[in-house]
């Protein structure tokens, strides 16, 4: 064949077919990436945005999604794309091996490969990945330096990327190259999280929270809703895994670890034996032991549970009082009235002993002659006993497969909302394990754990395209650390949030002037949601945290009132689109002293109208300004 029709055939080849092939590949419905992919593909290619932030839960199936829009963005002709995942090496390692095996083109790599190689990095397009390090991130920087294109994609992005020095006036060195390796606003940044919060109140890299893209998870998702159910305070039931509550904590940890081991072991057994009977494979399950940050204290973990294991293997020292231990919760994981219980018991404690010997410690910390050398048998077991130690690298970022039980008992006096959800390291797809997962955990800790998610959910319920993000925080969590927040631009409202701005109706109306008058205000909400049917207008976590803490007369409705420039002129109010800069439209009334959840509906002269609440509840709304005056702005458009 001449060199003539060899160039000719290149020629029609069509590389640009990543994204649909890798969603070919895809074993699941890749609806909620699709959707997210497209948002983003908007926002850069038609509105030209520069700095996008994509947010959804812990282990939601970000990777996925991220691997997506590489292919995508390469499709679409954006040749340089730069993966900047946390400081931790085995958290880079993680992603990038998912990345090899999706089979992506071009090959991605480590950045210090894309340093080595010989290829033109000008025509050349490429997919790299670096640590937020600053001495490799300065590396891939100096490489670089003639591109004008690159687009981050940002893992993790509320991690060392926001500038922690902002209120210093000064600049973070981890934010200062950020912004050097995309050349201020000629690259793209994506910032990629499950907790966006400080993102917007420190506001990195001038994001917009009206421009937010939300990453919905998976069909075989299980977080928030399923570990910390928002009705848990009415209906008890709602937990559906194993919560088992540490009352006196505070006493013997190292007896209550031990515990919690030997319910782990039992339900190992017991699904093994279910597998073995019903012809399936062994399954490899494992447990995380999280109590300190202090390397001392992983060590003291590691002691004593590597003590069980031992005695348990040797038939020395505690041996008999350990199998005491193990056959009693055995018997006690058993239906009471089940006839062979104590067979069944016997047979579970057989299978333990005969695989005694098949555990795997992993201790994950920065500690070089405590840390395991493969955090890999953590990550993806390899062993049917696996016990994972640690403290803040297994907080962030981590995928943990086969994760069946958590030790859980880490306080702080008032927890940070983006620290404390990332460590839900039992979310992600646990469809097969789900109801035989166990949290092992004091009550106070899971209370306090349960109100951030609480907070943390309805922030995001404030999430929309129309009005600024409000971040919600409570007397015991807050959205981010006060040092990460941009004071100068961030304001403290009155507990009031609005919604989407709507055409008035009559029936609405009518409604609502019920509900005002109303005895009985749950079921008029109930009646007012129904007739409008729309979560933007009535937004769903808010309706839902009314519904939840409902309690006689905890509800009040305010009059309707018309904003009219003619009668009452305020420079704080936009009177054609129904806001306010500081709020304060809904009154806390004098003759209702109880009433935790004021609405108040708010219409103009136009006939629109637009809701809001207010609570008198022990919570904090914040909001970034800078936000609010570009909302300012782009109503002036309607």
């Amino acid at each position: 064949m001449s060199s003539t029709n060899l160039k000719s055939l290149s020629q029609d080849i069509d590389k640009n077919q990543r994204y649909k092939k890798r969603l070919s590949q895809v074993n699941f419905d890749t609806k909620n990436i699709e959707e997210t992919v497209s948002e983003v593909e908007k926002n850069i290619f038609d509105n030209k945005e520069k700095s996008i932030v994509i947010y959804g839960e812990p282990q939601c199936g970000k990777t996925e999604m991220m691997i997506a829009l590489t292919a995508k963005l390469l499709d679409r002709g954006l040749k340089h794309i730069v993966h900047l995942v946390q400081d931790n090496v085995k958290l880079k390692d993680q992603n990038l091996e998912r990345f090899e095996k999706s089979g992506i083109s071009p090959a991605p790599q480590d950045y210090t490969e894309l340093i080595r190689s010989y290829k033109d990095i000008k025509k050349n397009p490429f997919i790299v990945f670096c640590k937020k390090n600053s001495k490799d991130m300065e590396n891939l920087i100096e490489h670089v330096s003639t591109l004008d294109d690159i687009v981050i994609i940002d893992d993790e992005a509320d991690y060392a990327t926001p500038n922690s020095k902002i209120n210093k006036k000064e600049q973070s060195k981890i934010n200062a190259l950020v912004l050097k390796l995309i050349k201020e606003d000629k690259g793209i940044w994506i910032g990629v999280t499950a907790t966006p919060g400080r993102l917007d109140l420190n506001n990195t890299l001038r994001n917009n929270s009206m421009k937010w893209v939300r990453l919905n998870p998976h069909s075989e998702y299980y977080g928030h809703d399923q570990f910390f159910p928002h009705d848990l305070r009415k209906n008890k039931n709602s937990i559906k895994y194993t919560l088992t509550y540490l009352n006196d904590h505070t006493g013997d940890e190292q007896r209550h670890i031990r515990e919690a081991l030997f319910r782990y072991m039992v339900t190992v057994a017991k699904r093994n034996l279910i597998n073995k009977d019903n012809n399936k494979k062994e399954e490899f399950l494992s447990m995380i032991v999280h109590t300190s940050t202090d390397v001392i204290g992983h060590g003291k973990d590691f002691e004593t549970v590597d003590k069980v294991f031992t005695d348990l293997t040797e038939e020395s020292g505690k041996y008999d009082q350990y199998s005491k231990s193990l056959l009693e919760t055995a018997e006690k994981s058993l239906d009471p009235l089940d006839d062979d219980k104590t067979k069944k018991a016997k047979l579970i404690y057989k299978y333990i002993i005969e695989n005694i010997e098949n555990y795997k410690p992993v201790i994950m910390n920065s500690k070089k002659d405590l840390k395991s050398p493969s955090f890999d048998a953590g990550l993806k077991p390899r062993t049917i006993f696996t016990i994972i130690f640690g403290g803040n690298i297994i907080s962030r970022g981590l995928t943990f497969d086969n994760l069946i039980s958590m030790y859980f008992a880490r306080q702080g006096k008032r927890i940070n909302q983006d620290t404390y959800i990332q460590r839900a390291r039992m979310f992600g797809a646990r469809k097969d394990i789900f109801s035989d997962f166990e949290l092992t955990i004091p009550q106070e800790i899971y209370s306090d754990w349960w109100q951030c998610f609480y907070c943390h959910r309805m922030s995001l319920g404030t999430i929309n395209k129309f009005t600024p993000a409000t971040w919600i925080s409570h007397r015991k969590n807050r959205t981010t650390a006060p040092s990460s927040e941009d004071k100068v631009n961030i304001i403290r409202e009155g507990n009031e949030v609005g919604w989407k701005k709507f055409k008035l109706t009559d029936k609405i109306l009518e409604i609502y002037e019920k509900c005002v008058e109303s005895v009985n205000d749950i079921k008029m909400l109930d009646l007012l949601k129904r007739e409008i049917n729309d979560d933007e207008i009535i937004n769903d976590i808010f309706y839902y945290d009314i519904k939840n803490n409902y309690f006689n007369k905890n509800l009040h409705f305010q009059n309707v009132r018309t904003l009219d420039p003619k009668k009452r002129k305020d420079k704080t109010i936009d009177y054609k689109n129904i806001s306010r800069s500081r709020g304060g439209f809904v009154d806390i009334p004098n003759h209702r002293p109880e009433a935790e959840y004021l609405i108040g509906l708010m219409t103009n002269t136009e006939n629109e109208g637009r809701f809001f609440i207010r609570t008198t509840l022990n919570r904090n709304y914040l909001k970034n300004i800078k936000n609010i005056k570009k909302f300012k702005i782009s109503s002036q458009n309607l």
